[in-house]
């Protein structure tokens, strides 16, 4: 029989560290919509080394990667799809939160402003077994597929994005649990704050992709008008529907001025040859 000593304090302190850090390394490796984590990618799919330059440039952007999955096509009832995921890098300051009365409530109130605010997109394209194109990069569904892309990396996004978050927001963190007033949760609403503001963004996002899809049939028919259809993206109404948080107090006036981006730079991102 091998006899041990009695767990040290230090040696609990230990153990609870560890617990936790492999808590928080397991929550920081969720996998980009369900695919694969980092540690488990796939190979390149061959056909992104084969990508003309005005492909490459948003294949680089946007983070593009090609896998094949019959079964998520089957359950979206697509040809091909392409799925995307928002990601910010971000800071923020923010002070201790102020009591405050709305009819007759006490509340909480926490002022932030973000510090940081890089923005990314990482795309999917899924593709089924049985399609191989000779020339895919010229074959219309690919193609349809990098419109897609090319949506999400729109340089209006990355505008918006920044104008979004160079704002200060008040966020209320006076919400209970078992009745117990929370302490010291403040980053922890941030984060969920800012998760709800992400998620808003990649509604309208996918607003768009769906009406893309039903301009050009899924593809299967060109725009009538390309530039036209793109250059009217990221209309205030629309926006105003799909980020009701985002654009709290945003007036027309004020959106244009994050929006304006010179028509000959949107043009040029979105002339993919035909």
């Amino acid at each position: 029989m091998v006899r041990t000593g009695p767990v040290t304090l230090m040696t609990r302190h230990m153990i609870v560290l560890l617990g936790c850090l492999l808590f928080l390394a397991a929550c920081l490796s969720r996998p980009l919509l369900g695919y694969p984590d980092d540690n488990n990618r796939p190979t390149p799919h061959p056909w992104l080394a084969s990508a003309p330059g005005e492909y490459v440039r948003l294949i680089n952007r946007g983070k593009v990667e090609i896998q094949v999955d019959d079964s998520i096509l089957a359950s979206y009832g697509k040809a091909a799809l392409t799925r995307f995921q928002v990601k910010l890098d971000y800071k923020v300051i923010y002070r201790t939160p102020r009591a405050t009365a709305i009819d007759g409530e006490r509340m909480l109130l926490l002022d932030i402003r973000y510090t940081k605010r890089d923005v990314s997109v990482n795309h999917v394209i899924i593709i089924p077994t049985t399609y191989s194109p000779e020339a895919p990069w010229k074959d219309r569904l690919l193609k349809h597929e990098m419109d897609h892309v090319a949506i999400t990396t729109d340089p209006r996004l990355q505008a918006m994005v920044g104008s979004i978050f160079s704002r200060g927001f008040t966020i209320d963190v006076s919400a209970k649990v078992d009745n117990q007033q929370r302490n010291g949760d403040d980053k922890v609403r941030i984060d969920e704050f800012t998760q709800e503001i992400i998620q808003e963004i990649e509604s309208l996002l996918q607003y768009q992709y769906d009406e893309l899809d039903q301009a050009s049939r899924d593809g299967l028919v060109e725009l009538d008008d390309r530039s036209a259809f793109f250059q009217s993206l990221y209309d205030y109404e629309a926006c105003k529907k799909y980020l009701p948080k985002s654009l709290a107090n945003v007036s027309l006036e004020m959106w244009n001025k994050w929006v304006k981006i010179d028509t000959n730079k949107l043009a040029a991102h979105y002339s993919l040859s035909r």
